[in-house]
């Protein structure tokens, strides 16, 4: 797979044979290329992903198309949980204005959910007698993407970092730098 640019855009290309699903009619193409419409192209700072290690999340929910982690590190009033959910969609044209597949295309899709929900506790340190508070905190992505060739590990990824790059003004910026007039509902930094 090789990424060039198209007019601005980038665009992801492989040789490979589209053939339609369970036999419907659709279009075979001899080499492939899946333009992704975006014009984002400098990288941002760098975000170095926390992973959930397993010696902190076990798992407590293990079932077809959905998992879920708990992190026995926390403590008992502070719960941490992590949340995968795959399901497939039946039409990823629904709600998308103006876009339909054209005849023998596929509206098939899959979605993948990615949440992480946390409880944040706030006391002091100088005074035992003062209340502690309590927030419940969560953060999740959902990815909606046809079933598709075309449509890799890959080509998800990058899809992950324009998302993560829709926050940057620039690509020198910090993510705190950012985000810290985004949570006040500050939404035009640059």
């Amino acid at each position: 797979m090789r990424s060039t640019r198209i007019g601005g855009a980038q665009a992801l290309s492989a040789s490979i044979m589209l053939v339609p699903l369970d036999g419907e009619k659709g279009a075979t193409f001899m080499a492939a290329t899946l333009s992704v419409g975006s014009g984002q192209s400098t990288n941002c700072s760098t975000i170095t992903p926390k992973f959930a290690d397993v010696a902190n999340y076990r798992w407590t929910r293990d079932d077809p198309g959905e998992s879920q982690r708990s992190c026995i590190s926390a403590g008992l009033d502070q719960p941490s949980k992590i949340r995968l959910a795959y399901s497939d969609v039946a039409n990823i044209f629904s709600g998308v204005a103006g876009l339909n597949p054209i005849e023998g295309q596929d509206p098939r899709g899959s979605s993948l959910l990615c949440q992480l929900t946390e409880t944040w506790k706030v006391y002091d340190d100088a005074d035992a007698s003062a209340p502690v508070l309590y927030y419940p905190v969560s953060c999740h992505m959902v990815m909606k993407y046809p079933n598709q060739a075309l449509v890799t590990g890959t080509v998800m990824a990058l899809l992950v970092q324009r998302m993560l790059g829709c926050l940057y003004p620039a690509a020198a910026t910090a993510l705190s730098d950012v985000l810290t007039p985004a949570i006040r509902g500050v939404l035009k930094p640059y």
